[in-house]
């Protein structure tokens, strides 16, 4: 994945991140999940775009990976960072 996922033009696609972050380190589903402590169903369903996921278990599963979640609020017409934060398991 060269390019930048969270660009402006290029909406984030989670779910598309995510199989793509776990393929780039050759872990089946199983192997993922193992990792992170979950089911290889939790990780089938945080890999299909239609997924409502839980925030904790999204978290839990890319620490696993050696990733975090960082949130910006982002002023649409200034561009100015409102607010941000990094989530990681402590």
């Amino acid at each position: 994945m060269g390019s930048n996922p969270t660009s402006s033009a290029h909406p984030l696609d989670l779910a598309s991140t995510l199989y793509h972050i776990r393929q780039e380190q050759g872990l089946t589903q199983r192997e993922a999940a193992e990792r992170a402590g979950l089911k290889q169903q939790a990780i089938s369903r945080l890999e299909k775009a239609a997924s409502n996921m839980q925030l904790g278990t999204l978290q839990r599963y890319l620490g696993a990976l050696g990733y975090h979640i960082e949130i910006s609020i982002i002023d649409n017409r200034t561009g100015n960072v409102a607010g941000k934060t990094s989530l990681s398991l402590a």
